[in-house]
Formats: structure tokens, sequence, C-alpha cells
């Protein structure tokens, strides 16, 4: 039986922030209220089941929020969504919260608008993939054509204009190691077999919109930076042409990666400066996998020190990546870099002839 997830667990040893916090929420959640992370340990070890959420002070005295963060670690205690309370979200304070399971810092002092926009919209809105029995072997069978066929055009002319195939096969591997990771950890989502193989080759074609982009160049004459922004939707249209409705669950996520894959977690990406999870997080997925490939692939040894470098590097952008995702990334970090040596091992034999 599932349990319904309406508990939000504040943990701050200001009674005053509790009590902003309270009032803010009290309408649409159940508060469990801490004033240490000790305490907070306690609830979260015994009532894992009902908390939606946790709101986490990153300054208290004895345990501090990134204290409690790895007492959670330590012990498995994953699929909670955090948010971190605090005064400044500080550079340390975001590559520190990265390592965890943090989604998003709520600065003080509060806006109460916007803590409850972006609570309730993350949690109640949540939307959950379907389980495995929804996908039908019809279902499997026409979504794997229709996926064989579009590859086809694709492959046509990524040859034709000189793009790099292997770098859409690259994205693939590693979303779909990303994607059994998330299955392992998170309690909300239920990945089976079935969907991890769909979701990871739908990575491969997050920029198949850039086969519209010269023909809206020759009828509009648009700038360059406009057609940029056009491939994004042009490729969320092109992924919905002629499918059937046994291809429904690859063909929406497939367009959502397209459409979404440049909009950031902070608002400020494109085509329609989304913020939050109004961005599918497989979207989220595909924006760190693309960054991270074209900057750590060109590298001629692949090191852990180039890996925390290359990823260091897309975090410096404070915000745009969910919290959870660059986690996420970090936690396979030893699978991505043995994956990438095996890569290019075998480039010179693929080569030869």
């Amino acid at each position: 039986m599932k349990t319904n997830k309406n508990t939000l667990l504040i943990v701050d040893d200001s009674e005053i922030t509790r009590e902003l916090l309270k009032n803010i929420l009290s309408d649409k959640f159940d508060i469990i209220e801490e004033d240490n992370g000790y305490s907070a340990i306690d609830i979260i070890q015994s009532k894992s089941e009902e908390l939606a959420a946790i709101l986490l002070d990153v300054s208290m005295p004895g345990m501090n929020g990134f204290g409690v963060l790895e007492t959670m670690k330590k012990n498995n205690i994953f699929g909670i969504p955090v948010f971190m309370i605090s005064s400044e979200a500080t550079s340390n304070n975001v590559e520190e919260a990265a390592q965890y399971n943090v989604f998003e810092f709520i600065k003080k002092p509060f806006d109460h608008l916007d803590v409850l926009k972006r609570i309730t919209h993350d949690l109640i809105t949540k939307k959950q993939l379907p389980d495995d029995n929804e996908l039908s072997d019809i279902n499997i069978v026409e979504t794997r054509q229709y996926i064989e066929d579009l590859e086809k055009i694709y492959n046509l002319y990524l040859d034709n204009f000189g793009k790099d195939k292997g770098h859409y096969e690259r994205m693939t591997q590693i979303m779909e190691i990303l994607l059994k990771r998330y299955a392992s950890v998170s309690k909300e989502v239920k990945l089976q077999p079935i969907h991890i193989e769909l979701i990871s080759k739908a990575v491969y074609f997050c920029n198949i919109g850039d086969m519209g982009v010269l023909k809206v160049f020759r009828a509009d004459n648009k700038q360059s930076k406009d057609i940029y922004m056009d491939h994004a939707l042009l490729g969320a249209d092109i992924v919905k042409l002629n499918y059937s409705e046994n291809c429904k669950y690859f063909v929406q996520i497939c367009s959502d990666i397209c459409a979404q894959h440049h909009e950031k977690n902070n608002g400020t990406g494109f085509p329609h400066r989304l913020s939050g999870d109004k961005i599918s997080i497989y979207a989220q997925m595909c924006q760190i996998i693309e960054e991270f490939d074209n900057l750590y692939y060109e590298y001629t040894e692949y090191t852990q020190l180039r890996f925390d470098y290359t990823l260091n590097k897309i975090m410096q952008e404070t915000g745009a990546i969910r919290y959870e995702v660059c986690n996420l990334f970090k936690g396979c970090k030893y699978e991505i870099i043995e994956y990438y040596q095996k890569f290019h091992s075998v480039l010179p034999v693929l080569c030869e002839g």
C-alpha cells in the first residue's frame, strides 16, 4: 500500500524561522518541526515513508544541515527531496550541496509566494512514470520500430553534414548509467529496464531539430541566435510526426528532452525560461550529459582528476542544473570514467579499413 506523502519536516534552530515557514506551508502540508540535526535524524529514520520533503537549515549548533545530509547518506536514506535554508547560497554551500540529495536553496528572508510556489510545484505536481505493465508488448514493439525509423532519418542527416554520431552514442550510454542509479536510489519514480532503454535512446535525438534549422533560415532569414533557439522546438515537433498512440510514452519523453534540454533550473535558459520542476528531470540529465561530453571527450586520458575538473566547470553556473541531477552524475563517476576508457579504446579498431 502506497503512503500518501504530505508531511514536511522543517529543521531550524530558529523558532521564528520555523514559525514563518509553518505559516506559509501549513495550508498545503502537515508540518513537523525540529530545532536540531540530531532530533531531525530520528524523525527522518522513523518517518521516512511519510515525508514529502525536508526543509533544512544550513547553520545549526551541534549537527548542522550538511551533517544531517551526511548521516542520511551513510544510512542510505535517499529519495526525500531536501530544500536547504540559508541566508546566503555561497559557492561553497552550493558545491557541497551538490554531493547530496538537495533540490534547491530557500533564501532568507523568505518571500511568502516564492516559497509556496516552489515547494508546492516541486512536490504536489510532481509526475511519476507509469509502471512497466502499462507498456504492453505492442507498445514496446511499435516504439522500437519507430525509434529505428527515426534513427535512420537522423543518421542520414548526421552523415551528410559531418556531425559526430559518436557524441550522441556516448550520451545514450551515459544516460543509461544515470538512469540505473536513479532507479536504485529514488523511492518516487519506478523505472524498469524498458523505461531505461527508451529514455536513454530519447537522448540520442536531443538535437534532431537541427535538421529543420536550414529550412527555417532559408524561409525567414533569421539571425543565428534565433535559429539556435528554434531547433529545440523544431526537434520536439519532429519526433511527434507520424507516431502512433502505442509510441506515446517514448515520444512524450523525447519531445520534452528536445524542447527543454537548454532550459535551466534557475529560469535563465531557453526557449521558454522554464525553471525548477517545470523542466523534465530527463531534460536536465540530458543537459549535463551533453555539456560534460563536449568537454570531457576531448581529453586523451580519462582520469578522476579530469572528471572532477569538468564537472566543477559545469557547476560553476550556479543553479543551472538541479542539485539532485549534479549529485546523481557525481555518484556515477567511476562508471562514467570506465565507459569513456572503454569507448576510446575501441576507436582505432572501428576506424580501420
